[in-house]
Formats: C-alpha cells, structure tokens, sequence
C-alpha cells in the first residue's frame, strides 16, 4: 500500500520571515496574538485577526502585511 503524500507547506510571506528572523520577535507576537511560539512557526501568513498586533510590533503598516485584505492607502 502506498504511503499517503506529505502536504507541502508554503513558504512563509515577507512579514512572518521577518518575525521568524528577528531574535526574539517571535516570541513577542506569540504573547500579543495569545498564542503559541510553535504556531507562529506554522503560520505561512499572518492571520487576518492578528494583523493589527503584529503590525504594531514590527512595525510595518497593514497593506504591507495583508495586501490581500487591507489594501494600500
């Protein structure tokens, strides 16, 4: 019997590289979005409730993270 496929995970967007890449940063979003360091490691791309804390932690404006839901000004 064949073995099931492995499901292939996205490669994160720029605004979880950047939090995976910055010491500590992960850390920091995992306590605002009340969630757990190991599931922002999961993250491909920020969820659309967690925008606005992330946005204000790494300090990058909404459209930058989300240009699919907030769009540029």
């Amino acid at each position: 019997m064949a073995r099931p496929a492995k499901a292939m995970k996205k490669k994160p967007d720029r605004a979880v590289r950047k939090i995976l890449a910055e010491r500590g940063l992960a850390s920091e979003v995992a306590r605002a979005c009340k969630v757990s360091r190991q599931a922002i490691d999961y993250w491909d791309r920020v969820p659309p409730r967690h925008a606005q804390k992330v946005s204000k932690i790494i300090e990058m404006p909404l459209h930058w993270i989300r240009p699919d839901i907030f769009p540029k000004p």
